[in-house]
């Protein structure tokens, strides 16, 4: 099978999906992309557009004859557009069948209300052939954007369970890791603040952030206002292959961002056997039972985040008994190897449906 994508190839959530396709199931994967890419396996060719990012957010616009031209060369027997509003849109301006576009949030949308970035949606869906989410929060909000319930596929993509398990719980000091971009809507100050008040309560606690992102500088800050920063250690962006170890390292694992699809990060920690304690939402609320298999938090509560790692921090949660049914939960439900067999399967029924199988116009 020749799978295009369009998309932005830098995410590492991206590079895994892609990677996997190309590398594991042996199919021959194209990557167009509008940034340039870094840390893509060599199996996966990559179609750099040079120059687009001079037109900004007019970019999806203003590149379309050129990625259509592309599409045309490569011929492949499937096109997918990852993010609906930007490359979902590019790719449904691209005029291919079938086409696959694929949302990586709940806000589809975008919280902003955008009417250009609704219609850009709506289009998308519109033009689609398959549009596939997540989770079930995901899939719902395709169809209330216009999706036709019988052409939405809901699974995760899932981790690579080979590469993430958990080891030995750590002892001694407590650590707390947060393995998410630092970018702005994430609400990262919380962790911190949460982190501030576990020493108030004379909780010796060791905080791990491994990330990177425009917001760093500020979160540095932040450490040093609270008075924390000799308990934080900033390790920048870690890579995937280095992130077990590293997880395994911790007791457990931390999440502000309020709104998520399926966070990888969250079952790359459960399956290395963190506890974790994430927000409250509908994401969160497919993997974690509230104090059953880990915390949910409200949005915004920092002093809720604090009280949930001093139950962990205290043992007073059966900690073996959680990272047990956790690394199960996602070795059922969120093995990469087992969905993207799931994914073929169904990439194949649409490219030999009649229906489906279309070119480019």
């Amino acid at each position: 099978m020749k799978i295009c994508f369009l998309a932005d190839g830098n995410h590492t959530n991206c590079q895994s999906w892609l990677n996997h396709l190309a590398s594991e199931l042996g199919h021959e994967v194209h990557l167009i992309s509008l940034e340039s890419v870094e840390h893509m396996s060599g199996k996966v060719q990559v179609h750099i557009l040079d120059g687009a990012s001079r037109f900004g957010k007019l970019k999806y616009l203003m590149c379309v004859s050129k990625v259509k031209k592309l599409i045309k060369s490569i011929r492949p027997d499937v096109l997918i557009g990852y993010r609906v509003s930007s490359y979902g849109f590019l790719a449904a301006r691209a005029g291919f069948h079938p086409l696959v576009i694929v949302a990586q949030g709940y806000n589809i949308d975008n919280p902003e209300k955008s009417l250009i970035k609704n219609l850009f949606i709506k289009y998308a869906i519109r033009c689609s052939d398959l549009c596939h989410a997540w989770g079930n929060h995901m899939g719902e909000r395709f169809i209330e954007l216009g999706a036709d319930p019988s052409r939405v596929k809901v699974f995760p993509r899932g981790i690579n369970t080979d590469l993430f398990k958990f080891k030995r719980y750590p002892q001694g000091t407590f650590s707390v890791i947060m393995t998410r971009g630092l970018k702005s809507g994430y609400d990262l100050e919380l962790p911190f603040k949460a982190v501030a008040e576990l020493i108030r309560r004379n909780i010796q606690v060791r905080f791990l952030v491994a990330g990177d992102g425009s917001f760093k500088s500020l979160l540095e800050t932040l450490a040093n206002e609270l008075g924390i920063s000799e308990y934080v250690n900033f390790l920048g962006h870690v890579i995937n292959s280095d992130l077990p170890d590293l997880l395994s390292s911790a007791n457990a694992y931390v999440s502000p961002v309020p709104t998520d699809g399926v966070s990888a990060s969250l079952l790359e920690a459960m399956a290395c056997g963190l506890i974790p304690v994430v927000i409250d939402n509908p994401a969160n609320r497919l993997w974690i039972k509230d104090g059953e298999n880990g915390f949910l938090v409200k949005a915004g509560d920092y002093p809720g985040i604090a009280d949930a790692l001093e139950q962990i921090a205290e043992n007073r949660v059966p900690v073996d008994m959680i990272r047990q049914f956790n690394r199960e939960l996602v070795v059922k439900k969120g093995s990469l190897k087992e969905n993207m067999i799931r994914m073929e399967r169904d990439l194949l029924s649409l490219i030999n449906s009649v229906d489906g199988h279309k070119s480019i116009q």
